[in-house]
């Protein structure tokens, strides 16, 4: 649901400015470099928007032979236009938040380190939390499948099953906290009594979960929207100067904080 929405937002300003976009699924059918040359060499096209990249050998290839290449989510230097999330003031706004709330001991579930885990660590500092490692719950895995609820589940267990568990768990995203919040139902905790939860990236259905989820809103259409429109651009004038653009994100109170909303 996520990527889903961002390419719904690149589609609209795509056909809107009289392009057409052609989708490939990179995680399965580009991933080498001669992969990535393949795709140049069967699909013609003026430009390539990555959706969630990560570095790989077929990115490099692209940054080397594409033509207009942007990215989303991740930057792959001022030589290339991206447009990025603001994680860490939306982590850091949380944080505070669960401060406010009385919460002392918080733990967190990631996929990868990225701003998200940076905005983490420096709001438990900037609140005089215990900075823990032991509290930073990092569970790699493939692009995708590092934020799935079973992922969630995993680092809820770790936290929770520790000599001093926290009592709140910020999720880097809204399926890590969905699977963190089934275990802990499962095994007795109660949310948000017991524990609250938080999650990141306000995905539909986030708020038929039980409790509803406290998160982060990602504006995920206008990033498709403006990832398309620095494509277009580029494309129509070689010379402009790529663009680093950082979106907004906002903290969207719901009851699995134990925020009285």
């Amino acid at each position: 649901p996520f990527f889903n929405e961002v390419l719904e937002g690149t589609d609209r300003k795509l056909q809107a400015m009289g392009y057409r976009a052609a989708y490939i699924f990179s995680f399965a059918e580009v991933y080498t470099r001669d992969q990535a040359r393949d795709l140049l060499n069967d699909y013609p096209v003026d430009g390539i928007i990555l959706i969630g990249t990560h570095h790989s050998r077929s990115v490099e290839y692209l940054k080397e032979h594409a033509q207009v290449l942007v990215t989303t989510f991740s930057s792959l230097g001022p030589d290339h236009d991206a447009i990025l999330m603001d994680g860490a003031t939306g982590i850091r706004t949380l944080v505070d938040h669960l401060a406010t709330l009385g919460r002392r001991r918080l733990g967190f579930i990631t996929g990868y380190f990225d701003s998200r885990a940076q905005g983490f660590i420096e709001g438990v500092r900037a609140n005089h939390l215990p900075d823990d490692e032991a509290l930073r719950v990092r569970l790699i895995q493939s692009s995708f499948e590092s934020w799935s609820p079973e992922l969630g589940r995993r680092g809820a267990a770790i936290l929770m099953q520790q000599p001093d568990p926290p009592d709140a768990i910020v999720c880097a995203s809204d399926r890590l906290a969905i699977g963190a919040i089934q275990w802990l139902h499962q095994n007795g905790f109660r949310v948000p009594d017991d524990i609250a939860v938080t999650g990141f990236d306000n995905i539909p259905g986030s708020e038929f979960t039980i409790p509803p989820l406290t998160t982060v809103h990602v504006h995920k259409d206008l990033i498709g929207a403006l990832a398309a429109e620095r494509a277009i651009r580029r494309i129509e004038n070689p010379d402009e100067i790529p663009l680093q653009i950082i979106t907004p994100t906002s903290v969207i109170i719901r009851q699995s904080c134990g925020a009285s909303v």
